[in-house]
């Protein structure tokens, strides 16, 4: 009684289309999450660095008073000199926070990176059902798996268990398996509304 149902089916059915999709979503929740602190970071360092740049360009007019005061007062040397050593440390400052900016740019572009992958995934995943008598049962499976269904990981993509190793022409493989049934979905779709 209990398979004639159709709970069985029903339960799998859910598990393919919604369960694992869920997976993808929460990612890239988690990424846009992610992603305003590191925007908030990064005006944050702007900022600085353009009060770094002000605080070096104001110390270097005043070094450029004190040098000329110097010829006639010699008390000013240890100002001068201590001018120098703070203009330095600004210089310092200012190379770092410049540093953590690059990092946190590099940072953000993988996130939306990341992110843009995932929102294709699902763009690919919504027009695979409008595809469906296109398509074999066995290719469905495939692209189910190669658009993050089964998990966004190499392994969940190309149905891989542990036990394989993942060196780079295995995920070379994984990722021209996606673009190629990308394009092919593209293509069934222009064919069939254009």
């Amino acid at each position: 009684m209990w398979e004639a149902s159709g709970l069985d089916a029903l339960k799998a059915l859910l598990r393919a289309r919604f369960f694992a999709v869920a997976g993808l979503l929460k990612g890239g929740t988690a990424l846009r999450k992610v992603l305003d602190p590191c925007n908030q970071a990064i005006g944050k360092l702007r900022n600085l660095l353009d009060r770094r740049d002000k605080d070096l360009r104001l110390g270097q007019r005043s070094e450029e008073i004190l040098a000329r005061l110097v010829g006639k007062m010699s008390e000013l040397d240890g100002p001068l000199e201590l001018r120098a050593e703070v203009r330095s440390a600004v210089r310092a400052d200012r190379e770092r926070a410049e540093e953590t900016q690059r990092a946190l740019d590099a940072l953000k572009h993988d996130a939306e990176s990341h992110f843009n992958f995932l929102d294709e995934d699902m763009g690919c995943l919504q027009v695979l059902e409008r595809l469906r008598d296109e398509l074999t049962e066995e290719e469905i499976s495939e692209l189910h798996r190669l658009f993050g269904a089964a998990g966004p990981e190499v392994r969940a993509r190309l149905g891989l268990g542990a036990d394989v190793t993942l060196d780079s022409s295995v995920i070379d493989r994984a990722w021209s398996r996606r673009d190629h049934w990308a394009v092919r979905c593209i293509g069934i779709l222009n064919a069939l509304f254009c």
